[in-house]
């Protein structure tokens, strides 16, 4: 026969000799057992058990949006006794971010972007938990900003205007532009200009601000050069196509100059030579009458030097000339 008869208080039964048994809504039951019922040998025990409901792991986030900012995590469940939060359900990243706390109230910064999910598990002093995953993500989307300029270089005095290209999520606005030419001035405004009165090359950093205190930061370079004085020396007074000829720099200040540019044309408008060493051996490739255009520059700074009808070279050439 039955050996057990649990009456668990709140209309359920079992018989089995240790039963398990789930309640479905809070409160205080008296739980009987009848052992060994209807038997000279029956006994009644009683005990009284008490169920509590769960905690509320719900939450609140300041924002469901950063651009870098901090975002602070707001439980309704005020007077638990640990707080276990998973910043990242979802594995964004590889990098656990969790925190386990007493303290209600956590503040988060996502270091990467992406969408995360946010759970919290929360723990009462009778030892209760419950969790709640927040179905809502929290995306996050750091703000770039990168500079262009119109020029880049070029000679002194060298006026300079700077545009910036922003890219940032539309929950975010600029509220302001920190501009640093390098040159000791700076600006506030999105599309400044500067002179450059100085030759060199000038370190530009720009430093955008959002309404959520986000910041990117990006770093630009401005080269400013000077004209120099382009002489050259030559000897070859003209000859055959075909001819190889040695031709020297005179320029001044050669340590400040960048780029050598030498173009031969003849009077048909063909080049017949070119080269970009400071002293150049050419081999001419056609003839005719020969004009030189040499150029110097220094952080794109040019200087040039035309010479029409510098010498003839005579003759048929044997080779193919580049049009």
């Amino acid at each position: 026969g039955t050996t057990s008869l649990w009456s668990f208080g709140d209309g359920g039964i079992s018989t089995l000799s240790n039963p398990t048994y789930a309640y479905t809504s809070p409160g205080t039951y008296l739980v009987m057992l009848i052992s060994a019922p209807g038997t000279l040998c029956q006994d009644t025990a009683y005990k009284t058990v008490v169920v509590r409901n769960p905690p509320n792991s719900q939450f609140t986030p300041s924002s469901y949006f950063s651009c870098g900012n901090s975002i602070t995590f707001q439980p309704v469940t005020q007077n638990g006794v640990n707080y276990f939060w998973n910043f990242d359900l979802n594995n964004v990243t590889s990098t656990p971010d969790t925190i386990n706390q007493s303290a209600p109230t956590a503040t988060y910064t996502y270091s990467s972007n992406g969408s995360y999910y946010v759970s919290l598990t929360v723990t009462d002093q009778f030892g209760c938990k419950s969790t709640y995953t927040n179905p809502n993500p929290i995306v996050v989307n750091y703000c770039t900003v990168s500079i262009s300029s119109t020029p880049q270089n070029g000679c002194k005095p060298l006026l300079v205007s700077f545009s910036p290209t922003v890219n940032c999520n539309p929950n975010t606005n600029v509220t302001q532009y920190f501009w640093n030419f390098g040159n000791g001035n700076t600006s506030t405004l999105p599309n400044p200009v500067t002179t450059y009165t100085d030759t060199g090359t000038f370190n530009v950093i720009l430093t955008i601000t959002t309404d959520l205190s986000c910041q990117a930061v990006d770093t630009f370079q401005v080269e400013v050069g000077e004209q120099h004085i382009p002489q050259v020396l030559i000897s070859y007074t003209g000859g055959c196509a075909n001819d190889t000829v040695q031709f020297i720099s005179l320029s001044t200040d050669s340590n400040y100059i960048d780029n050598y540019s030498w173009t031969f044309m003849n009077d048909s408008l063909l080049t017949v030579a070119t080269s970009n060493e400071a002293n150049p051996q050419i081999i001419f490739e056609g003839n005719g009458i020969i004009t030189l255009t040499y150029t110097i520059q220094h952080n794109g700074c040019d200087t040039v030097l035309i010479l029409d009808s510098l010498f003839t070279l005579n003759g048929p050439y044997t080779g193919t000339i580049d049009t």
